[in-house]
């Protein structure tokens, strides 16, 4: 993270570099002739499927803080990109911040 400043105001800017491992049993629907499916749930028919993802993500940061009184100040950054991440193809995509 590097600082910097000058009169009245300062900031500082850097990326993080962040590895994920995900690694989960999901329920996945399917119709009761399949031969892996579970028939003792109330929600329907369903077989178990494991899925593992790996992400690499680069997340830059930068914040700004600019004096506006002696006991006031306004500070800033940009806003936060949202991924969409699903866990299985089939899945209903979720977005979240990053």
């Amino acid at each position: 993270m590097a600082r910097v400043g000058g009169d009245g105001w300062r900031g500082n800017f850097g990326v993080r570099l962040v590895g994920t491992q995900e690694n989960a049993y999901v329920n996945v629907p399917t119709a009761a002739s399949d031969p892996a499916a579970i028939k003792t749930s109330a929600f329907g028919n369903y077989f178990i499927n494991h899925v593992e993802h790996t992400y690499f993500d680069v997340l830059p940061s930068v914040n700004f803080t600019f004096d506006l009184k002696p006991n006031l100040f306004c500070a800033c950054r940009p806003p936060r990109p949202c991924r969409v991440r699903t866990t299985a193809p089939w899945a209903a995509p979720s977005v979240s911040p990053t």
